[in-house]
C-alpha cells in the first residue's frame, strides 16, 4: 500500500525516460541558480524522491541532471516549469539506474528542494537538503568511531564543469588523500573505515574532519551513518557545512517518556580551546540553567542531552525543551540525533544539522498527515520580542488552504512543538503538502516525518527552509563578470588611481601572478571572489563596484554577503555599502537617491581577527542587512573602496532575499 502511495505522488506532467547506457557527459548550463544533491539511489535497495518548491511569485524554469559516479548523464536532461508556489515530489526517475548517482537542478529562479531516500523494504529513510553552492572546503561533522556498531558513508561531488579536483581529508592530526572525485562532475561514495582507512581508524582520529581541494575545483557533499546490528535498520543523514558560527540552536530535545534519546554534538574548528556554553530552556522560554564545556582544539564534544549536565555532576534541568549553544568565537558547527531507546528496539534514527540563523518566514516542505504517515514540527522564537505566529497550509499547486494563528504573543525563546494533525485539531486541510510559518520575529525550526502503518519503521528529519527566495545572487565565479559583465566599476571624483579598482581575484594581475595565486585562500563559496584593492602609495583608489539592476519583490527582506579586508593597519578611510535608486550610474552616482546601509571604519577593520590562510587578511565575516524599506523598488547595490595604500576590501556570496 505504501509503495502505491508514493507512486501516486510521482504522477506529474513531466515524464522521465531512463537510458540503458549513460548519455553524454557534456551539457550546457546557463542558469544562475543550482541545487546539488550529491547522493541519490534508484535501484533494488533504495529509492530517492526529489522535492522542488517554487517560492517566487512567478514561473520558474528548471533542468534536472542525473549523473553517475563518472559524471555521465544517466538519463536525458529533464526540463520543466513550476508555477508560483507550486511543489513537486516524486521518484527521481521511472526506471532503475546505476546507483549511487547524484542530481543537479539548474533553474532561472531560486528553488527550494530536498531529497528523501527510502529503502525498498520500508525500514530506513533519511532527508537531506541540497547545497545551493559549491565550496573548496567542507566539514564532515560526524565519523562514528564506534566501528563495531556504526557505518559512516560520505558522498562527494566535484561540481565544477571544467576543473580537476584534488581532494584531501584533514582530520587535524594528519592528512589523507581521497581517491575521488577527480574529474569534473564526478562523484565519490565511500565508507570511511573500510574504503579510506583500510579497515582501521588511526589512534589520533577525532571522529570528524575537513575535506578540501586544491586548485579551482569545488565540492558538494553529504553523509549518512547507519547501525551495523542485525535486525536493526535505520539511517541518518547530514549535510556537510562550510560555514562556522558562534551560536547553535537545537530547537527540540526529548529525553523523557522512555522512548526517545537525543544526542548533541559540537565541533571546535579552532586551533585553540574554546568555552562552549549550553543553555537549557523551557518551552515557555525560561532559561533553566547553563553549563560550560571547554572543547580542545579541533575536537568534538558528543553527549546525550542530559549528559551535558550529569557528566559534570549537575542535575539535568527538569522541563528542558530545547538547548541553545553559545561560544566566544565563530568557530563551531553542530548537529543532533534523535533515536529510539534500546528498550524500544532502536528502530528509529534521524539526524539534523543545527540551525545557525533564523528567518521570519519558514517553509516545512514535506507534510503528510494521513493514516499511513505522521509529520511533526518544532520551532523557536530566537528574537528579542514577543511574536505573532501564523501557520498556512498549502497544496502542491501553491494554493493557500487554511491559515491559523499559533500565538499573538509568542515569547522570546518560547518553543512550539506539535504533530501537524494536532496543530489543525485533527482536521488537516485536504491536500496539504507543505506549511509556511510566518512570524514577526526570527524563528528556527525543523520537521520530522515517518510512517505509521503497520508500525513506526522509519523517520526522516530536516531543517525548515527560508520562505523568502533568493532573488539575486553573485559569487564572482565568472571571471568576466566585471570586465564585460553586468557589474560595473565607477570612479569617484577624487579618485587618483588610473587602474580598475575592483576585479575578480583570479583575473587581478600582480605581475606574473594573479591575486588568487599570490594569496591562495578558501573563499566562503566557490573558488573566486572580488577584490577592491589599493592603488599606489601616491594615488588614492576611490572607486565603486555597482551591481546590475535588482527588481526587489514586495516581500524583499535582506542583503547578505561575506566580506574580508587586507592590510587593515594601513586603512585611513571607511569602506561603505549603499543602495541606490539611481539606475543610471555609468557616469557617476547620484547620492541624493542613494542610502548608506553599512560603514566599515578603519578601527573596525583593525579589530577583526586575522586569517590563518593569509596572515595579512582578516577572517571572512558574514553581513546581514535589512533592506525591507526598499521592497518593491528597482535598485542597485554599491560597494565602495577608498584606499591609498595598502588596505583592500574583498566580497563573496552576495545574496538578496
Amino acid at each position: 500500500m505504501k509503495k502505491q502511495f508514493f507512486l501516486l505522488l510521482s504522477l506529474i506532467i513531466i515524464t522521465f525516460s531512463a537510458a540503458a547506457n549513460p548519455v553524454t557527459k557534456s551539457f550546457s548550463d546557463s542558469y544562475k541558480y543550482h541545487l546539488y544533491f550529491p547522493l541519490a539511489f534508484h535501484d533494488n535497495t533504495y529509492t530517492s524522491y526529489i522535492g522542488l518548491l517554487n517560492l517566487n511569485d512567478s514561473i520558474a524554469n528548471y533542468v534536472i541532471h542525473i549523473s553517475d559516479s563518472n559524471g555521465n548523464l544517466l538519463i536525458e536532461n529533464v526540463t520543466g516549469t513550476l508555477n508560483a508556489g507550486e511543489r513537486i515530489y516524486r521518484e527521481i526517475c521511472d526506471e532503475q539506474l546505476n546507483s549511487p548517482c547524484w542530481v543537479m537542478v539548474s533553474s532561472d529562479k531560486f528553488l527550494a528542494g530536498y531529497m528523501n531516500t527510502i529503502s525498498n523494504d520500508l525500514t530506513e529513510s533519511y532527508f537531506y537538503l541540497p547545497d545551493t553552492g559549491l565550496s573548496k572546503s567542507i566539514y564532515v561533522p560526524h565519523i562514528a568511531p564506534e566501528t563495531n556498531y556504526w557505518y559512516t558513508y560520505t558522498a562527494l561531488v566535484n561540481g565544477d564543469f571544467e576543473n580537476v579536483c584534488s581532494p584531501y581529508f584533514d582530520y587535524f592530526s594528519d592528512l589523507v588523500t581521497l581517491p575521488a572525485p577527480v574529474n569534473p562532475l564526478e562523484q565519490s561514495y565511500f565508507e570511511w573505515e573500510t574504503d579510506i582507512f583500510n579497515g582501521s581508524f588511526p589512534d589520533n582520529m577525532r571522529g570528524w574532519g575537513k575535506i578540501y581541494t586544491t586548485g579551482n575545483a569545488t565540492l558538494s557533499g553529504m553523509e549518512t551513518f547507519k547501525v551495523k546490528a542485525d535486525g536493526i535498520y535505520n539511517t541518518a543523514g547530514l549535510s556537510l557545512p562550510s560555514e562556522l558560527t558562534d551560536t547553535l540552536y537545537f530547537p527540540h530535545i526529548h529525553v523523557e517518556g522512555g522512548y526517545w534519546w537525543t544526542g548533541i554534538a559540537v565541533n571546535n574548528a579552532s586551533e585553540i580551546t574554546l568555552p562552549v556554553t549550553f543553555h537549557a530552556i523551557s518551552s515557555d522560554g525560561t532559561e533553566l540553567d547553563s553549563v560550560t564545556w571547554f572543547i580542545d582544539p579541533y575536537s568534538k564534544l558528543v553527549k546525550l542531552a542530559q549528559s551535558l549536565w550529569t557528566d559534570k555532576d549537575r542535575e539535568f534541568p527538569e522541563n528542558t525543551a530545547w538547548i541553545k549553544v553559545t561560544c566566544t568565537e565563530k568557530k563551531i558547527i553542530g548537529y543532533e540525533l534523535f533515536g529510539t531507546l534500546e528498550s524500544q528496539g532502536r528502530r528509529l534514527l534521524a539526524g539534523l544539522n543545527s540551525p545557525i540563523e533564523g528567518y521570519k518566514e519558514l517553509i516545512f516542505p514535506h507534510i503528510e498527515s494521513n493514516s499511513d504517515y505522521w509529520t511533526g514540527i518544532a520551532f523557536v522564537n530566537i528574537g528579542d520580542e514577543n511574536a505573532t505566529v501564523q501557520v498556512t497550509a498549502y497544496n502542491d499547486e501553491g494554493k493557500a488552504l487554511q491559515t491559523i494563528t499559533i500565538s499573538d504573543s509568542f515569547k522570546p525563546n518560547e518553543k512550539y512543538v506539535s504533530t501537524v494533525k494536532a496543530m489543525f485539531n485533527n482536521n488537516v486541510p485536504e491536500g496539504t503538502t507543505y506549511l509556511k510559518i510566518s512570524s514577526s520575529q526570527e524563528i528556527v525550526g525543523f520537521e520530522l516525518w515517518g510512517n505509521l502503518i503497520p508500525e513506526q519503521d522509519y523517520i526522516s528529519g530536516m531543517l525548515a527552509t527560508p520562505a523568502i527566495p533568493v532573488v539575486f545572487k553573485e559569487g564572482f565565479e565568472n571571471s568576466d563578470v566585471i570586465d564585460s559583465g553586468s557589474w560595473k566599476v565607477v570612479q569617484a571624483k577624487d579618485n587618483e588611481y588610473s587602474g580598475k579598482g575592483w576585479q575578480v581575484a583570479s583575473k587581478l594581475s600582480l605581475g606574473i601572478e594573479t591575486w588568487a595565486s599570490q594569496f591562495p585562500q578558501t573563499p566562503p563559496e566557490g573558488s573566486d571572489y572580488v577584490v577592491g584593492y589599493y592603488g599606489t602609495s601616491s594615488a588614492l583608489n576611490h572607486q565603486y563596484l555597482v551591481s546590475p539592476q535588482i527588481d526587489l519583490p514586495a516581500n524583499a527582506k535582506s542583503l547578505t554577503y561575506f566580506y574580508q579586508f587586507g592590510w587593515t593597519s594601513t586603512a585611513v578611510e571607511s569602506c561603505n555599502v549603499y543602495i541606490t535608486e539611481d539606475l543610471n550610474t555609468n557616469d557617476g552616482i547620484d547620492f541624493n537617491q542613494t542610502t548608506l546601509i553599512k560603514e566599515y571604519t578603519p578601527s573596525y577593520m583593525e579589530s577583526l581577527d586575522k586569517s590563518t590562510e593569509v596572515s595579512d587578511f582578516t577572517v571572512w565575516m558574514k553581513e546581514n542587512l535589512d533592506i525591507s524599506q526598499f521592497a518593491g523598488k528597482k535598485v542597485k547595490i554599491i560597494f565602495e573602496i577608498k584606499s591609498k595604500y595598502q588596505q583592500s576590501f574583498h566580497l563573496d556570496k552576495i545574496e538578496v532575499r
